[in-house]
C-alpha cells in the first residue's frame, strides 16, 4: 500500500499463549523464488544507515520525506532511532542478496516512552537553535514539521490502549508485494508469543483509510480510534488520517 506512510504496532502483555501465525492470512508457497531470496534475521549494528535510509524513502505516504523534513537526520531520529538505540534486541532485517530491504523494530517496556520524548525534544531544540543561528532561514519543510512538532503532533496522535510495547516497521520500495512484511510481522508475533505478549495495536499513517481498514482488517484487526493529521499538509492535496488498530 504506497498511500501508507509508517505502521507501528504495540503489544500488551500476558500470560503465556501462542500467537498463531495464521492471523496474518495466506502466506507465499515457499519453493516460490522469492520467498527463498529473502532472509529474515535479527538487527546488526551494521544495518543502521540502511534501515535509517529505508524509514525516510518511506517516510511520506510510502515516498521519500524530502518534501516534508529537508533533514533526514531529524526524522529517523524521532520515527526511528529510539527503537534501535533503546531495544536493538527486537529489531529484525529483511535482507536480498546481502542487501537490507525491511525492517521491524519494537521496545516492549515502559522506557521505551521516556527515550522517544527525550529524542523528540533533542530533535526540536536542534531544529530550534538552527532556526535562530539562521535567522529564521530554515528550508520552509522544517519550518512547518517544527511548527507542528510544537503545536499539533500531540494533539493529532490517536487515543492508544494503555500498553508499554511499541513496533515500527517499513518494506523498501522495489521489495513490496514479496511477502516481506508478513513474514517480518510473522517473525514479531512468534517472539511476541515467547514473551507472553498477548494482544498489540498499531497506527498507520494514510490518505485513504477505508482501504486501509479493509486490508488490515483481514488480518483480524479493527480500528480503535482515528485523527485527521496535518503533518503532510501542503504536500499531500488528500486529507491525512493516523488510523490507530487493535488486534
Amino acid at each position: 500500500m504506497r498511500d501508507v506512510a509508517f505502521t507501528s504496532l504495540q503489544a500488551a502483555k500476558a500470560r503465556p499463549r501462542q500467537v498463531s501465525s495464521a492471523r496474518l492470512g495466506p502466506s507465499a508457497p515457499r519453493h516460490n523464488a522469492a520467498w527463498r531470496a529473502v532472509t529474515i534475521r535479527r538487527y546488526r549494528l551494521a544495518d543502521r544507515t540502511a534501515v535509517r535510509r529505508i524509514c525516510c524513502d518511506n517516510g511520506c505516504l510510502g515516498a521519500p520525506i524530502d518534501p516534508v523534513v529537508a533533514d533526514r537526520e531529524i526524522f529517523a531520529a524521532i520515527f526511528l532511532d529510539p527503537y534501535i538505540d533503546y531495544r536493538p534486541d527486537w529489531a529484525i532485517v529483511a535482507e536480498i542478496d546481502g542487501e537490507v530491504v525491511g525492517y521491524l523494530v519494537a521496545a516492549v517496556d515502559g522506557g521505551f516512552a521516556i527515550c522517544q520524548v527525550r529524542e523528540g525534544f533533542r530533535v526540536f531544540m536542534k531544529l530550534l537553535l538552527r532556526l535562530l543561528r539562521k535567522r529564521g532561514n530554515l528550508p520552509p519543510q522544517d519550518r512547518r514539521f517544527l511548527r507542528w512538532l510544537l503545536t499539533r503532533s500531540w494533539r493529532e496522535r490517536p487515543r492508544r490502549p494503555k500498553t508499554p510495547a511499541h513496533m515500527h516497521f517499513s518494506i523498501e520500495d522495489g521489495y513490496r508485494g514479496r511477502y516481506i512484511a508478513q513474514r517480518l510481522w510473522r517473525e514479531f508475533e512468534r517472539r511476541c508469543a515467547e514473551a507472553g505478549i498477548r494482544h498489540y495495536f498499531g497506527e498507520v499513517m494514510t490518505a485513504e483509510p477505508d482501504q486501509v481498514t479493509q486490508v488490515y482488517g483481514r488480518y483480524g484487526l479493527s480500528v480503535f480510534d482515528r485523527r485527521r493529521s496535518t503533518m503532510l499538509d501542503g504536500v499531500e492535496a488528500r486529507p491525512v488520517w493516523t488510523l490507530c488498530f487493535e488486534k
